[in-house]
Order: structure tokens, then sequence, then C-alpha cells
């Protein structure tokens, strides 16, 4: 019997070669990011989320993830990217709200950051 890990492994290759043969199929990125996030391979999983972003501009929860997953990785601009996006889609989330005010205090954007606050105490 295949262990879980080989299991794994297994339908990643397929699904990747999915991914190749129909690259404009969102299906196979789905599924992908789900293989990574199981695996916790995060820089496939941020490579699979950057692909699907791409394809659907409405995805809060997709821009959430990268947002999250590059203020981990310490990639403080593609987090103020991301949670820009993701406050694009809805401005009142707290946690783009939060993630964006981080990046921005990181990258000592502070006028921005003050800018920000000011607009969000108004809410």
């Amino acid at each position: 019997m295949p262990s879980a890990s080989t299991s794994t492994r297994s339908r990643t290759r397929i699904l990747e070669k999915g991914r190749v043969l129909e690259p404009h199929n969102p299906s196979w990125l789905v599924e992908l990011a789900k293989a990574y996030n199981q695996t916790n391979d995060e820089p496939k999983l941020l490579n699979v989320l950057g692909d699907l972003a791409k394809m659907d501009f409405d995805d809060l929860s997709i821009r959430k993830k990268l947002a999250q997953l590059h203020a981990k990785a310490g990639n403080q601009a593609e987090v103020e990217r991301y949670a820009r996006q993701g406050l694009e889609i809805d401005v009142l989330d707290t946690e783009c709200q939060k993630l964006l005010i981080a990046a921005l205090e990181a990258q000592n954007k502070n006028a921005e950051v003050a800018e920000l606050k000011k607009l969000l105490e108004r809410e």
C-alpha cells in the first residue's frame, strides 16, 4: 500500500500535468493550491495562488492568503500589493487592513500609514 506522501506526490504530479495541458483552467490551480497547502509547500503555493489571482480578480480569500504567506516570508512589498487588492474587493476587511498597515510600517511608509489609519478611524 502506498504511503500518504507517495499518494500526495502522485496526485501533485498529475495536477501539474493538467495545469500544463490546460493553463487557462483554474480547476487545476485550485486543486494544486489545496495539495501544496496540505504539504506546507509555501513557495509552490505562492506560485499557484499568484496565478489564480491573475485569473480571478474578485477572490478575496486568495489575496488574503497571498498577503499572509508573503508576510511570513518577509516580502513586504508583496504583502502591500495583495492587501491593497483585497481592500479593493472589500474595503472593510480588517485582516487586509492590518496586513496593509504592517507592510507599510515595515517599509517605513509612515505618511501612508498615518493617512490609512485616519481613513479607517472615520468608519
